[in-house]
This record gives C-alpha cells, sequence and structure tokens, in this order.
C-alpha cells in the first residue's frame, strides 16, 4: 500500500511508526518496524504479524518489506510528486502520468529520451529525472539484498552511501570491506554477513579482516601502531577462535601492503611512514637557523622594548629569543605562566622584523582564543595546511609550503601524528616552528603523544615556563591546577578572588540536582552569568546519572523546555538547545568545538539554523549527526575551549575516568569561576591517579634515531 504519514522515524536504525493505506480494501493500517526512510508517497509492500498495543491499538510488526511499484494513476501521481525523485513535482507528475499513464515508471526506467514529449521537460531536467530514478531503484535494490541477510535499514543506508549503485557488487565480493571503510559498522557486522555468505570461519580473508580491524580500532585508543602480542589477543576476540597465527597473517598482510612491520610491532601503513618521516623532519629542523635578522637578535631587550609594552621575565625573554633563533622550538607550561604573552612577544617581534607570520590551534575555539589574545588572524590547522575534505588530502605539503616566515601553532597536546606529519611537511626551510602547548594536559583524541614525546626526544629545543605571574596569584582557579598536577588540592577557600568552590555531595542523585541548581539558578544569580552561554558543565563519562547523557536530559528540560520539538538523526531536539559541534566542516565554516545554539527549524526545507559565536548557519538537518547537546559535556570535548564558568562533578560513580590530568584539564577549561561537587573520596582519588592509558607510540625514539643519523 502506499504510506500516507510517518509519525516517527529513527535515522540510525529505520525504526519507524507509519500509517499505511493498504490497496487491498483500502483500509488505513498502523505499522510498525524497522524501514529506510519512510516518506508519505511511498509504496511498499509489508509482511508482518498483528500485535495489539495497549495505547495505540492494533499494529502490523514488520518482518519483511521492499518497495512496490504504485497502483492508479492517483497512486502514481503521489508517488512522483512526493518529492524523493529530483526534478519532479505534484504538477509535473500530473502531466507525466496524463501523457504516459500506467507506462509511466517504464518510460523514466528504460526510455527515458520520451520524457521530452511532456512540456517543460529538457534535456537537463531527463538528466536529473533520470538519475534520481536510478538511485530511487538501486537503493531499494540494495536494502532487499541486504535485508535477505538480516541487515538494517540504517546500516543499509550508510552501506548505500559509502558505495552507491557498487554496493552489491562491492558486498558480494568482499563483505569485510564494510569493517574498514563504512563508518559505524563494526567486524561482527560485517563478519555476520559474510558467514552468511556462506565465507568460513578459518578462511584467510577473515583472519585478515579481523587483524586489519583490530589495527584499525587500536587508533581509537591512541595507538600508532600494536605490539604483535596485543594484535593477537585483539585479533582473538573478534574471532572467537584460537585456531590461527597471528605472525603467519601479519606477513601475509604485510606483502600485500596493508600492513607494515617493524621488529615485533605492527602499523597501518600509512602511521609508519608518518611516524618515519615527522621524526625526519623535526630532526633536520633542529639544525635549521631562523629568518629573523641577526642585529634584532644581538639586541633583542631593546628591540622587544619597541615591539611591546610589556616587561618580560628573564625565563620569558630565554623564549622568545630561541623560537626567533631557531627553525624549531617547544614552549610549554601551565596556566598563569605566561604562554600567551609570549606569543604576543613573539608576533609583535617577528612582524617589526618584517618576517610573514602565520597562527594556527587544532580547534575553532583554539584559534578564536589565540587571535584574540594576540591581535593576529589566527586559523585552524586544517585551513592553515588546506585540507580538502573531498580528497582527504592537505594542499599545504612537501612541494607547496606555507609561505611564511615564522609558524605558530597553539594547543599542542592536541595535535595527533597525522597532523603533526601533515605541519612538518608544509614547513620550509628557513621558516621558524614555534609550538606552543601544555604537556599536563589530556593528549590528543587521535593516535600519537606528540607534545610529550617531542619533548622526552631531549633533541628539539624546549623551554618550560614555571613561574606563576602577579595577576595569576591571587586566582585559586590557577592554583589549583597547579596543585592537581602535584597531587594536592588546597586552594578552595583561599586567595583574594574566591573563584572556585568543593562543595561536597556523596550521593549522585544530590550531584546531578545541585549541578542543576548551580547551572540554571545560583551561578546565574550570584555572578550575573548566562546559564547558556557562560556556564560549562564538564563531566569524565557519558553514562550514568552525572554523565553527559542524563545532565543534558535534566539541563534541556529546565533551560529549554518550550523549544520546538524535531527529530534528527533518531535522536530528539528542540529550538533553543545548546549543542557542540563534534567535527570540522569547511562547507558550513563551522569547527570541532565550535559551539552554538539552535535558533530555527524548517520541516518543509529540511534544515536548522544555529547561530555560532555571532554566526548563523543554515545547514540540512543531517548536520546535527556532527552535533551533540551541550548544556554538559565530556572534558575530552572541552580541550582547546574556555569557558567564563566550569561546573565540574567528581564522583566514584565514574571510577574509571578519575584521573589526575582529567580533573587539570577540566580547571584549566575555566576564566572566571570553576565548582567541584561531588565526593572527598573521589577528589583523593582522581588526585592520587596518575595512571594514564599506556599508548603505543615510538615518535621520540625515531627522533632521536633521526637526529644521531643527521650528525
Amino acid at each position: 500500500g502506499e504510506i500516507e504519514s510517518v509519525v516517527f522515524h529513527n535515522v540510525e536504525n529505520g525504526f519507524s511508526v507509519f500509517r499505511l493505506r493498504s490497496d487491498l480494501d483500502d483500509t488505513l493500517l498502523t505499522v510498525v518496524g524497522e524501514v529506510a526512510d519512510p516518506q508519505p508517497g511511498h509504496w511498499i509492500r509489508v509482511t508482518g504479524v498483528w500485535e495489539e498495543n495497549a495505547r495505540w491499538g492494533a499494529q502490523l510488526k514488520i518482518r519483511k518489506w521492499e518497495y512496490a511499484a504504485p497502483t492508479g494513476k492517483d497512486g502514481l501521481v503521489r508517488f512522483l510528486g512526493g518529492g524523493f525523485i529530483s526534478g519532479i513535482g505534484p504538477a509535473m507528475a500530473a502531466r507525466l502520468v496524463e501523457h504516459f499513464g500506467d507506462q509511466t515508471l517504464e518510460v523514466i526506467d528504460r526510455k527515458p529520451e520520451r520524457l521530452s514529449e511532456v512540456a517543460g521537460i529538457g534535456r537537463s531536467r531527463t538528466k536529473t529525472i533520470r538519475e534520481s530514478f536510478a538511485k530511487y531503484k538501486h537503493l531499494s535494490e540494495v536494502f532487499v539484498f541486504l535485508q535477505s541477510y538480516g541487515v538494517g535499514p540504517g546500516t543499509a543506508h550508510r552501506i548505500y552511501n559509502k558505495y552507491k549503485e557498487q554496493s552489491i557488487p562491492v558486498l558480494r565480493e568482499d563483505p569485510y570491506r564494510l569493517a574498514m571503510e563504512v563508518q559505524g559498522i563494526g567486524f561482527l557486522t560485517a563478519d555476520r554477513i559474510a558467514q552468511s555468505m556462506g565465507v568460513e570461519k578459518n578462511a584467510p580473508r577473515r583472519l585478515e579482516a579481523a587483524c586489519l580491524f583490530s589495527l584499525q580500532q587500536a587508533e581509537l585508543d591512541g595507538h600508532v601502531f600494536l605490539p604483535m602480542e596485543e594484535l593477537e589477543e585483539r585479533t582473538r576476540m573478534f574471532l572467537q577462535c584460537d585456531d590461527f597465527d597471528i605472525a603467519a597473517v601479519a606477513a601475509k598482510l604485510a606483502h600485500d601492503r596493508r600492513v607494515s612491520l617493524d621488529a615485533d610491532r605492527a602499523y597501518v601503513p600509512f602511521y609508519f611512514h608518518a611516524e618515519k618521516k615527522t621524526a625526519q623532519n623535526l630532526a633536520r629542523m633542529t639544525h635549521g637557523r631562523s629568518r629573523f635578522p641577526a642585529d634584532a637578535l644581538a639586541r633583542l631587550d631593546a628591540f622587544l622594548r619597541e615591539c611591546i609594552d610589556l616587561e618580560l621575565e628573564p625565563e620569558q625573554k630565554a623564549a622568545v629569543r630561541l623560537a626567533l633563533s631557531r627553525e624549531l622550538t617547544i614552549v610549554t607550561g601551565g596556566p598563569g605562566t605566561g604562554k600567551t604573552t609570549l606569543i604576543r612577544a613573539i608576533v609583535a617581534a617577528a612582524k617589526k622584523a618584517g618576517l610573514t607570520i602565520l597562527l594556527a590551534a587544532p580547534t575553532g575555539r583554539a584559534a578564536r582564543r589565540l587571535s584574540e589574545a594576540t591581535g593576529h588572524p589566527a586559523s585552524t590547522l586544517h585551513r592553515l595546511l588546506e585540507f580538502a575534505p573531498q580528497t582527504q588530502k592537505f594542499g599545504r605539503c612537501r612541494t607547496n609550503p606555507l609561505d611564511a616566515g615564522l609558524v605558530v601553532v597553539d594547543e599542542l597536546s592536541m595535535v595527533d601524528l597525522p597532523l603533526m606529519y601533515a605541519l612538518t611537511e608544509a614547513i620550509d626551510a628557513g621558516c621558524s616552528l614555534c609550538c606552543v602547548g601544555d604537556q599536563d594536559q589530556l593528549p590528543s583524541v587521535g593516535p600519537g603523544l606528540v607534545l610529550r614525546d617531542l619533548i622526552d626526544s631531549g633533541v628539539i629545543p624546549a623551554v618550560r615556563l614555571q613561574k606563576v605571574f602577579r595577576q595569576a596569584q591571587g586566582s585559586m582557579i590557577v592554583s589549583a591546577a597547579h596543585e592537581v598536577n602535584e597531587g594536592r588540592f588546597e586552594s578552595q577557600g583561599k586567595g583574594t578572588l574566591g573563584d572556585l568552590f568543593f562543595i561536597e555531595r556523596d550521593d549522585p542523585e544530590a550531584v546531578a540536582n545541585l549541578v542543576h541548581e548551580l547551572a540554571t539558578s545560583r551561578i546565574p544569580s550570584s555572578y550575573r552569568m548566562h546559564p547558556l552561554l557562560d556556564i560549562q558543565v564538564l563531566t569524565p563519562m557519558h553514562k550514568g546519572i552525572i554523565g553527559t547523557e542524563a545532565l543534558n536530559a535534566l539541563l534541556q528540560g529546565t533551560l529549554n523546555p518550550d523549544g520546538q520539538p524535531f527529530t534528527a538523526g533518531g535522536k530528539p531536539w528542540r529550538v533553543g538547545d545548546k549543542i557542540l559541534q563534534t567535527k570540522n566542516n569547511y562547507d558550513a565554516g563551522v569547527f570541532n568545538g565550535d559551539l552554538g545554539i539552535i535558533e530555527g527549524y524548517d520541516s518543509k526545507e529540511r534544515t536548522v539554523r544555529i547561530r555560532f559565536d555571532e554566526r548563523d548557519v543554515t545547514v540540512p538537518l543531517e548536520h546535527l549527526s556532527e552535533c551533540q547537546l551541550s548544556y554538559a559535556i565530556s572534558i575530552h570535548k572541552s580541550q582547546g575551549s574556555e569557558y567564563p564558568a566550569v561546573i565540574i562533578p567528581v564522583h566514584t560513580q565514574h571510577t574509571v575516568m578519575l584521573q589526575r590530568n582529567l580533573l587539570y584539564t577540566a580547571i584549566t577549561r575555566a576564566r572566571r569561576l570553576v565548582v567541584l561537587v561531588g565526593s572527598k573520596k573521589a577528589l583523593w582519588i582522581t588526585l592520587h591517579n596518575t595512571r594514564q592509558k599506556e599508548r603505543h607510540s615510538r615518535l621520540r625514539e625515531r627522533i632521536i634515531e633521526a637526529e644521531s643519523k643527521s650528525l
């Protein structure tokens, strides 16, 4: 029958509730189950069982479904004019059916050249209609094919979006490609499809796919490589068997150049190359000299007085001299130690000397902070290096380096190995690179321990700023951050600014309620802060009563109770919601870490209007798959950002994530106020837990090796 209306549809898994007009007896049925993108006007054939729902009455629960050809002229007109075949609106649909009758779909599919017989259809429109109908037909075939292997419509959609009309041939040839190439599909899903297609449990391609997927998943844990022993453990977990020789599997993959082996280590080939080349590039740069004039360097103190109205401390002057004289330097230090002042001095001196200066940071928010602090334009690293999303390549590289005399990169702790590789490839001889960051912050989300490896190599000129300056000494935020780094917490209730507090609550529900009260009423009224724009809740985990999911629901209910509701990506949203962009989107001009407010929703155009930092952006509804509610966000997601006030739940419910560097990172996100809410036991655990998840990286060793070879 024909779908008349859609009550609910979850894009992620395809679960739908819709009303279907049966072509058997014209009755209106309620149908429930997994269907791909049901739209009014679609015709489908459904097989299922009747179930009685206490609230909704009789429902047909889907067991199997497929697209069906509409029946009757009226059905054809509604189908073609439903908006899912480009180039045909309701009026054009009526004209087509009037002209071709029951043969309309056959003409579109097999004889599209005849469409020009209808007034208003030329070559361009014919091409649009033909391609759109072909997509609809291919999509239908893919869904039916995958349904026979137990694959739901949400997964089928992702497969089709990746491979288009090649979906079925790709699946028949190698279903394990799904695990490596389609986001959201892991080895277990691909393996289920493969085994239902008859792939044997000990088939070489199954063993190889599990090995490759294990390496790919290791990236998500921050690893650049896996030792063979760990690779074997991970592979065994996916295969659920012991009957394989990991060395033989890895050797075969290495022979096919799908894995790189280095002693007892296995790499994804790109990471092996990136680690070696990054080390070589950095070692080369340690011997280079900058383009900063020698005479200005000789009288640097006087030169700096001419540039900036700042009195620098001796350690800052030494850092400025190092950064301006060498091709590669690292500056590290905690909050309040003058890193930003140092960058301002370096930029001012380089500008006065006539050098072209480029400033960058890993995220959009960090780049804006850098620009505001220096008065000089700054961009994200991806934009600086001219990353092209279509090709996944950087425009700036060894053959097209950055046109600059000085490049300053802030928040280097957030930079992973692939991005550091891209950056070092784009630095030309004579161009100075100054890397600034806090090595005690959380490591990058992506693979590697770049900042720590660079410092620990002992090869790269580095300065650690340690003095906390007068303007920061009265701040308990700065004092507490340094204390936390040393495993102490004594600043609460001291200092002159009254900007840090710990409020004890042992019960998780009491913690959640107090966080809610602080964010929605107490802090806004006491500190005259906007609850959405100025206050950020940072929590270690996503699950639990004080995780991001529960706190977002709680805060949304108070801060945005009456916003127009709508669904996108299977998730409920409201106009007025506070959201966080989680991926760089160059088409929309928004970046990972950007905070926004949903200001409008257009159901007809399927678009949302979001305000990001004084700028309105209208994007397709699907864009929200790159966003999340951000009344409360994870501490990891806050890296590179800064907020007027931060509220941090600290409780044993999150014991696995109670780590010193996590609390340190959270505290240093605040400018004016930090409130910790939780138990003293959880705080004690956090302060004394310095264990960090081990990351497999050899960048430090490779820098040392490359340096020794260059001597």
